[in-house]
């Protein structure tokens, strides 16, 4: 208990710096958590599955404004979808697959059948929108366009009325919201919501973050 002169300072001096550092460690992991957010549009190129590829596509069409909400089973039936959207002229059921080769018709047929018990069900038919992530280890600039699915299914799109989205163009589009271009939601939803087979989402979208992946550093 003995006071020491200059002592009293250099305490105050450590316990302000505690708190800074304190502080900026909060801060930091928000940031960090921010990041993560953000770095997750990335799985819209590479992941699989209802546990990564699911929630980002979900994710990605509300950033679009499609009020989506979570899959389940369809009442009164086995069948199980990976999520709705509610907000455009008509109402969506999503389906959401990925694949080493292009999407296959195994894949897309049971999406049919979703649909069609789905509209028993609700007396209310909805639309199809399949999000595929086909050709998903090929480098992403490789696989823009309707290559990632399979010829009967692209013909199986236009015929069944169901909306074929490339997860990659949909990664493309959201770096676009990202960066606050001008995006007209409205007109892309009505696209998506409207369209049969491959939906080219590419005139959306701006500048390719591809291209902008191999400029060189400053």
């Amino acid at each position: 208990k003995v006071l020491v002169p200059g002592l009293q300072p250099i305490e105050s001096s450590i316990a302000d710096l505690d708190k800074r550092i304190g502080d900026l460690q909060n801060e930091r992991q928000l940031r960090s958590a921010e990041m993560e957010e953000v770095m997750a549009y990335r799985k819209l190129l590479y992941e699989k599955g209802k546990a990564q590829l699911e929630p980002i596509v979900l994710r990605a069409l509300d950033d679009l404004d499609f009020g989506t909400s979570p899959g389940g089973l369809i009442p009164g039936t086995i069948h199980e979808i990976d999520g709705r959207t509610t907000k455009g002229s008509n109402s969506g059921i999503l389906e959401v697959k990925s694949s080493k080769k292009p999407i296959a018709q195994s894949e897309f047929s049971p999406f049919v059948t979703k649909i069609l018990a789905d509209a028993e069900a609700n007396k209310k038919y909805s639309k199809g929108i399949l999000v595929g992530n086909g050709l998903c280890e090929t480098e992403p600039d490789k696989r823009l366009g309707d290559s990632v699915f399979s010829p009967h299914v692209l013909d199986g799109a236009k015929l069944n009325s169901v909306a074929l989205i490339n997860s990659v163009e949909l990664f493309w589009l959201c770096c676009a919201v990202l960066r606050g271009d001008s995006v007209d939601k409205n007109a892309i939803r009505e696209k998506i919501l409207t369209g049969n087979g491959y939906v080219d989402l590419k005139p959306f979208s701006g500048q390719s973050p591809f291209a902008m992946a191999t400029l060189p550093a400053a």
